[in-house]
């Protein structure tokens, strides 16, 4: 397994953490992926928040939906769960024939953060899990981010 995040503004450019604003929408663009000629079922998504942010809208739609987000790798996932401290996705990666061979599916999550609170705090982990097969996970590094006043 495979993930990867990007924060995004509205524009899909890529938003530096250390310099956000209180009021600030943010996009968070959850990309996951295996390389396994089969199907990977029961996967849990965690993606916890940064400090000073809540998520405004889980599954943005409509107007909110932004223009540069590719709909066609959206994971159709089976559950989400929003906390006010983490954004959860359960479901299945699937697999497609490519140059002759079964290799996993890329798929896609977005949702959007908004800067609530000025100060410095952590950008915690996020992680992919088999729920089943323990040995199939990915993990992506914590951070910091600055959110200072307007």
């Amino acid at each position: 397994l495979s993930l990867e995040r990007r924060y995004l503004d509205a524009d899909g450019n890529t938003v530096n953490l250390n310099n956000v604003q209180v009021g600030d929408l943010v996009y968070v663009e959850l990309t996951a992926s295996h390389d396994e000629p089969r199907t990977l079922r029961d996967l849990a998504l965690t993606d916890r928040i940064p400090g000073g942010f809540e998520i405004e809208d889980p599954r943005p739609e409509g107007q909110l939906r932004p223009s540069w987000f590719d709909s066609s790798q959206e994971w159709n996932v089976d559950h989400f769960d929003v906390r006010d401290d983490r954004f959860e996705a359960f479901g299945t990666i699937g697999r497609r024939y490519i140059n002759n061979r079964w290799t996993g599916q890329t798929v896609k999550l977005v949702y959007t953060i908004r800067a609530t609170t000025a100060g410095t705090f952590s950008a915690p982990p996020s992680e992919i899990i088999s729920m089943y097969q323990h040995d199939r996970w990915a993990r992506i590094d914590g951070g910091t981010v600055r959110i200072s006043r307007p």
